[in-house]
């Protein structure tokens, strides 16, 4: 079974760069904001007419807005996906009791991440793992990229991204927090060697399927992953910890007992700083 982790690290812009960021992080939380007038107006003024929160087509409507607002194309088209995926998940939180019902978003108060949802699509790290380019929209004037066809900026990471033989990357996000800094989070995949194979023979059956669908022939049948029985050993005790904020830690043993260690008293004083 594969793992999945998110890793985070600092970016450093130039201040010109910065403020374009923002520029794009802006129109997001616009679209967003926009996205929700048109959900509540449908329900309310039209008998939900337009059915955005069913299947599609609440990210159809937001790509119909590119018409009528054209500096909506100068966002790279996967982060302009977003307002719609996070405004109808939110919805969907809400009709299950789970959340209050979507708000309109201050972008003052909260940066609007900058999301890229597939692997190296407008994102890319480069520079043996010390810088990342990340993709904008249409933006005439600006310059591109060698062999890109849309301009980006390129930043430079805190830290060296690096991955292992048995990983890959997944996800891209780009925010802004803790003092106004640029963070870059990354979602990492670490797979088992067979999982590694059975993506590689995935990656050339879509290949071969789109072909086929392209020149009207049988399409290839389809390769299945056959997952390997996890065999728990006997005899063996365990127990599962889970640090919190109003206690020490919570413990559940293989046995279902739960265990709840108070929070330490005197912590307070150990993590004191030294006082000269």
């Amino acid at each position: 079974m594969s793992l999945i982790y998110n890793k985070k690290i600092q970016v450093i812009f130039t201040k010109e760069e910065e403020l374009i960021l923002d520029g794009q992080s802006k129109i997001c939380n616009w679209l967003y904001n926009q996205l929700l007038d048109a959900c509540e107006k449908d329900y309310k003024e039209n008998n939900n007419s337009l059915k955005l929160l069913e299947g599609r087509n609440l990210r159809d409507y937001s790509v119909s807005l590119k018409e009528k607002y054209p500096f909506l194309n100068t966002v790279f088209s996967s982060v302009l996906k977003e307002p719609s995926t996070r405004l109808k998940k939110a919805y969907q939180s809400f009709f299950k009791g789970d959340t209050r019902y979507p708000k309109f978003r201050s972008w003052k108060k909260k940066w609007f991440s900058l999301v890229f949802d597939e692997p190296n699509k407008g994102w890319k790290i480069q520079n043996n793992g010390t810088q990342i380019s990340i993709s904008l929209g249409n933006i005439p004037g600006m310059e591109t990229e060698k062999g890109k066809r849309n301009p980006s900026i390129i930043g430079n990471l805190k830290e060296k991204m690096e991955v292992r033989e048995d990983e890959i990357l997944k996800t891209f996000s780009l925010c802004k927090q803790q003092g106004n800094h640029f963070y870059a989070v990354f979602t990492v995949e670490r797979c088992t060697k067979k999982e590694m194979e059975f993506k590689q023979v995935m990656s050339v059956y879509r290949k071969e399927y789109n072909l086929a669908k392209k020149e009207n022939r049988e399409k290839p049948p389809k390769p299945k992953f056959k997952e390997e029985t996890v065999v728990i050993p006997k005899n063996v005790t365990w127990i599962a910890l889970d640090p919190n904020h109003k206690n020490f830690f919570v413990g559940v043993d293989f046995k279902g007992n739960s265990i709840e260690f108070q929070k330490l008293k005197m912590m307070k004083y150990w993590i004191r700083p030294l006082i000269n």
